[in-house]
């Protein structure tokens, strides 16, 4: 919830420095509204995100926001993608590196043709209807969640297109449905099976454990048009979080990402990822063990194909606080555009030696100057505890003659045949 609370104030200051006279409460509820989305695989951070948006948006002059087609409940790392399923075929090999195979079912999958194609057009068109209902009162609230949820009940198109979904994955987890052309043939017909079918509830078993989330089915909004089409640049504008690490992530679903690495957080930001349109910027708090460690080369490789905008080195303390465990992690805040990188450089802030709950006014002010601060300005700060590097964006070559490998970016400097001695020390 914080990112989202603190996401609607910071869009709401910048429409207000356009104009002025508009009233910040209602404009950050316009963007609460239109604007952000949420996932999460707790049901319990949901509705408390939805609290805590309607706390900071809370006008006498209007009910509370109508937040549920906006913050939803399920696991954002596992669940199927309209164009995988177009194309009949996933997009990445799964398997063992000795028995490597592609997904495939010899025809179309779900590129949503004939009925199918037709039932989530139909779909869209009515969920897209809740984006301009009003909410401006109780009762429209109240009528506006009876009706999604009508939407979303069982063996309503949404039901359907959502098992049609649900079967893309559940064949890693242990259920193929063999036959499913045959239902996409048959959706909005007679003869497709109900929800009390065996196989249906198998699939809807592993679902609910598992909690596939289908992003083009569970925020359409963001991925289609209208009429139901894909959009021409689909995704997300920005995409912020503070993903888990220390988790492994194992079995086949999860070797299609090809990462290597089978550390939680590589797989969120390759999600995130690509998740996003062309131009999006991603920006999250994560483990910075993917610039060095051996295993994560191969999303390093990956992440090569954007452009770097600026790293964040924090204290290996910065998540430690008196209310929680102690939490010792090496975290680097990330921002990325998913446009071509071109060769360029990106900034570099090293804010390894500021404990954040020793000197909070002193990194707070860091922060807000890393965020505004343009290269030919001057490093205002002790470079003995902070400093600023401009970077090339490549991946560096193994130096064979130090025993050890270190992130700093003085040595990734050091290591730069191009990069001006002087300025390296170690």
């Amino acid at each position: 919830a914080h990112f989202l609370v603190a996401a609607a104030n910071y869009l709401g200051k910048r429409i207000l420095l356009i104009d002025k006279e508009l009233d910040f409460v209602e404009t950050k509820r316009k963007i609460v509204r239109r604007c952000l989305y949420g996932v999460d695989i707790n049901p319990l951070a949901v509705e408390l995100a939805k609290m805590s948006l309607w706390l900071d948006t809370l006008s006498k002059d209007h009910a509370l926001s109508f937040l549920a087609t906006h913050l939803k409940k399920g696991n954002l790392m596992i669940g199927a993608a309209r164009e995988e399923m177009e194309s009949g075929e996933f997009t990445t090999k799964v398997g063992s590196k000795k028995n490597k195979k592609t997904l495939r079912d010899g025809q179309t999958t779900l590129g949503f043709d004939d009925y199918s194609k037709t039932k989530f057009r139909e779909f869209v068109k009515k969920y897209a209807a809740f984006e301009t209902m009003s909410d401006d009162d109780a009762s429209a609230v109240k009528m506006k969640i009876n009706d999604e949820r009508k939407t979303r009940g069982r063996d309503t198109d949404y039901d359907k297109l959502k098992y049609l979904l649900d079967i893309q994955i559940s064949k890693f987890y242990g259920k193929e449905i063999p036959y499913w052309l045959d239902l996409r043939a048959k959706i909005g017909k007679k003869d497709f099976p109900d929800s009390k079918d065996k196989d249906w509830e198998e699939v809807r078993k592993i679902a609910d454990k598992e909690k596939f989330f289908h992003y083009d089915l569970e925020f359409p909004q963001v991925f289609c048009d209208l009429e139901g089409n894909q959009l021409e640049n689909p995704g997300f504008d920005v995409i912020l979080g503070n993903p888990p690490y220390g988790v492994k992530y194992e079995g086949e679903y999860f070797e299609r990402f090809e990462l290597g690495s089978k550390e939680s957080y590589g797989f969120f930001m390759k999600r995130s990822l690509n998740l996003l349109k062309k131009g999006g910027i991603f920006s999250m708090v994560v483990s910075d063990t993917w610039r060095t460690i051996r295993t994560h080369r191969p999303f390093r490789e990956f992440l090569l194909k954007f452009k770097f905008n600026r790293f964040i080195k924090l204290s290996r303390y910065a998540f430690k606080s008196p209310c929680t465990r102690n939490i010792d992690a090496f975290t680097i805040i990330c921002e990325i555009e998913k446009t071509p990188s071109n060769g360029s450089s990106y900034t570099y802030y090293d804010f390894w030696g500021v404990h954040p709950l020793n000197a909070t006014e002193y990194f707070t002010h860091l922060l807000n100057y890393a965020k505004y601060t343009k290269e030919k300005d001057d490093w205002p700060f002790d470079v003995k505890r902070t400093y600023r590097y401009k970077i090339k964006q490549e991946l560096i070559s193994k130096c064979e003659w130090l025993p050890v490998f270190d992130g700093s970016e003085k040595l990734f400097m050091f290591l730069d045949k191009d990069a001006p001695k002087s300025e390296v020390e170690i």
